[in-house]
């Protein structure tokens, strides 16, 4: 990764221990009574730096009654798990604190699992500090959400999406965004995703090829592809610091 302070000089990920070193937060997310809705919880023992990478490991767990995710009720090879049971799975995701200022540069090298998976996830991406309009109260806001990796393990393309702004509706939460994707192997291959915005628009690559967008338009990402006023676009970009995050999960629409 190549951003400003304190990874200004990228994470090789070659800590002495187990866990990410300075300037990294480990989610540890694991409860009893979780909502019906999450199928996915964050812990620290899926996080491990080993032989220079960062390793981020997702299990599928089979819950009955109240249980936690744990080690006793991981499914045997990751198995579908019984009728009577819950599915959970366990993942991992890292963040820093909301130190960097637009603009700038962020590259990531990274590997998904070899198996094809429905529904596997993983991401690196910035975030500003501004709320989704998903939060109680908030009516529009600021938020800047820039994807730069963003890949699941069963589809063979690198998918990118730029959120910037939001405004609740009636019945609705929307973010202006674009979608840009490109053909690649995903599962089982080593490959580098990179973005930049440099003040005028967002781009991304894959493995150095400039991402197409989804819309048949031009591939950067501008106020005028987002619909937006220069100065209004501008605004959310560069006037609030971001946070970058490394995540894994499942979709539970998808998996299987």
């Amino acid at each position: 990764m190549r951003l400003d302070r304190p990874l200004d000089a990228g994470d090789e990920f070659d800590d002495e221990s187990p866990l990410p070193g300075t300037g990294w937060t480990v989610y540890d997310t694991t409860r009893s009574n979780l909502p019906s809705d999450v199928n996915t919880i964050h812990t620290k023992d899926a996080v491990r730096v080993r032989d220079g990478n960062l390793e981020i490991r997702t299990a599928r767990h089979c819950l009955t009654g109240d249980e936690i995710a744990s080690a006793e009720n991981e499914s045997p090879d990751g198995a579908v798990c019984p009728e009577g049971t819950r599915t959970m799975y366990t993942s991992g995701r890292i963040n820093t604190d909301f130190l960097y200022d637009a603009p700038f540069e962020m590259e990531v090298r990274a590997r998904m699992s070899d198996d094809m998976i429905d529904g596997m996830y993983f991401a690196a991406w910035l975030l500003n500090d501004q709320p989704y309009c998903t939060a109680p109260g908030v009516e529009k806001s600021q938020m800047t959400e820039i994807d730069t990796t963003e890949v699941l393990s069963a589809r063979a393309k690198t998918t990118n999406t730029t959120h910037v702004t939001c405004e609740k509706r009636e019945n609705a939460t929307g973010t202006r965004r674009d979608g840009h994707s490109m053909p690649g192997q995903i599962a089982g291959a080593w490959n580098t995703y990179r973005m930049t915005w440099d003040g005028y628009a967002v781009r991304y690559y894959f493995n150095d090829q400039l991402v197409p967008s989804d819309r048949g338009q031009t591939p950067e990402t501008t106020a005028e592809t987002l619909r937006m006023e220069v100065d209004e676009f501008r605004s959310a970009l560069n006037d609030h610091p971001y946070q970058i995050i490394i995540n894994s999960h499942v979709f539970p629409d998808t998996v299987t």
